[in-house]
């Protein structure tokens, strides 16, 4: 894509609140090693600041960050800012240069509005190598330079992660599935993971926020696009009790079909163990992950249900088969499947009590009467009665 040389620097400033990075870019080298970041914060200045400028797309900011420029650019001279970014820019070298060199300022002023705008609405970031970054996706081969958080960010540090993934256009069959394993992982305190698609996604979310049960959310686009969640009532419930929604992409990014398969490696990552609960075939999204968690040594389990017929979960049982995958029966004849786990997860918490999930329930019933008290003309001491009797109850 080309671009005119008689702009202005203001004209090359996305003068957004929240932005989506470029794209143009597919052609670069292959990033360096990363580069040790400072404090997360800083860092999220200046790569709201550099991304903000166009011509620099998402795998530019990587191979900024690798090489340490992400940093290292605001203090150097204008011939040193020539040289270090030429190799990296092969096409509008000269706007993007001039606008990195003559307005610094403009960028931080940017990057600080914008990072502030972020944690007004309660999204914070990370960077590889920065202590709250989560260890599990050094396992890639490339893990993700940062991540933008909503919600629970020490909740991506669990041991007790398990991942729920499957089709788009499950069957019946497969959305009960999805749900029962989903609750009964959550009444067991593991963290349920999926990538809020519709869907079997979408059901292993309800299954474990519907207990009060912590979820996580990993998605292929930017966690502002609030008006593609499929389901907002879900994306509220899970941060209510204590899951997170996770993305390494700018706030603004839309979804694309790479994107996707890229959640589906941070998915596979972030699990010790993947569950494919509907997949009639191994070429699709979920056999992507499946792969994925293969070669990081993920553990890959199927599961199956006494009580369906369903067409799919059979031939989805078929394919884990042909791959050597182990299925297990969930519901009557299910103590393999725990034994399994149980294998797996030894310091799993197996014997606490459901006290978070009665806590979280707790502060659901609270927080509606409290709604309720806004609308209508209560009792005051009947409403402390009430909630000193809901608070014995649990």
């Amino acid at each position: 894509m080309s671009e005119q040389t008689n702009r202005t620097p203001e004209t090359e400033i996305l003068q957004l609140p929240l932005f989506s990075s470029n794209t143009d870019d597919d052609n670069l080298k292959t990033a360096p090693e990363y580069h040790q970041p400072p404090a997360p914060l800083k860092t999220l200045v200046y790569l709201l600041a550099i991304a903000s400028v166009k011509g620099i797309g998402f795998k530019t900011l990587g191979q900024m960050f690798d090489a340490g420029l992400l940093w290292d650019i605001w203090d150097l001279s204008p011939s040193e800012i020539v040289q270090a970014c030429e190799p990296l820019l092969r096409n509008q070298t000269k706007d993007i240069i001039a606008i990195l060199v003559n307005d610094k300022k403009r960028l931080l002023e940017y990057g600080e509005k914008t990072a502030q705008d972020l944690q007004r609405r309660g999204i914070t970031f990370t960077a590889i190598g920065d202590k709250s970054y989560p260890l599990a996706l050094n396992r890639l081969q490339e893990p993700p330079r940062w991540l933008f958080i909503k919600g629970q960010q020490e909740i991506l540090h669990s041991e007790s992660i398990i991942a729920l993934v499957g089709t788009r256009k499950p069957s019946p069959g497969g959305m009960i599935l999805a749900r029962r394993c989903a609750e009964e992982l959550a009444i067991r305190n593991f963290v349920v993971l999926s990538g809020l698609a519709r869907g079997i996604d979408e059901n292993a979310h309800l299954g474990a926020v519907n207990f009060y049960g912590q979820s996580i959310a990993v998605l292929g686009q930017g966690l502002e696009l609030e008006d593609t969640y499929q389901n907002k009532a879900l994306v509220s419930k899970l941060l209510d009790t204590n899951g997170a929604i996770v993305s390494e992409y700018l706030p603004g990014d839309p979804p694309s079909s790479d994107r996707f398969l890229r959640r589906n490696e941070l998915v596979a990552a972030l699990a010790k163990v993947v569950i494919p609960v509907e997949s009639p075939t191994l070429e699709s999204g979920t056999g992507a992950t499946i792969r994925r968690a293969i070669k990081i040594n993920t553990r890959v389990l199927g599961i199956t249900h006494t009580s369906t017929n369903s067409k799919t979960l059979a031939e989805t049982k078929s394919s884990l088969a042909s791959i050597k995958i182990p299925v297990f029966t969930l519901g009557n004849g299910s103590e393999e499947f725990w034994n399994e786990l149980r294998n797996i997860y030894p310091n799993h918490g197996w014997d606490v009590g459901p006290q978070a999930r009665q806590e979280l329930f707790f502060r659901q019933i609270i927080k509606q009467v409290v709604e309720v008290k806004e609308k209508i003309s209560l009792d005051a001491a009947a409403i402390d009665r009430l909630t000193e009797k809901i608070k014995q109850i649990l």
